[in-house]
């Protein structure tokens, strides 16, 4: 009981490969200047999102991102 997925919301991380973005990486950039430059929204922001509006819990987001401690 209740370990399907149905009902259930994903969070999306989504790239949308355009001319300007097929410059940029023909360039060989790095991933950091690649999200500096296009509409990106990571994971976790979409995460946020959800729980901002009240779609999610911050427990489930933070189960399905890693987020990378601050050395």
């Amino acid at each position: 009981m209740y370990s399907g997925y149905k009902g259930r919301i994903g969070l999306f991380e989504i790239i949308n490969v355009d001319d300007k973005l097929k410059n940029i990486i023909s360039q060989n950039p790095s991933w950091e200047y690649i999200k500096n430059h296009i509409n990106y929204k990571s994971l976790l922001e979409d995460g946020i999102e959800k729980i901002l509006k009240g779609i999610t819990t911050t427990e489930e987001v933070l189960q399905v991102c890693k987020i990378e401690e601050s050395k």
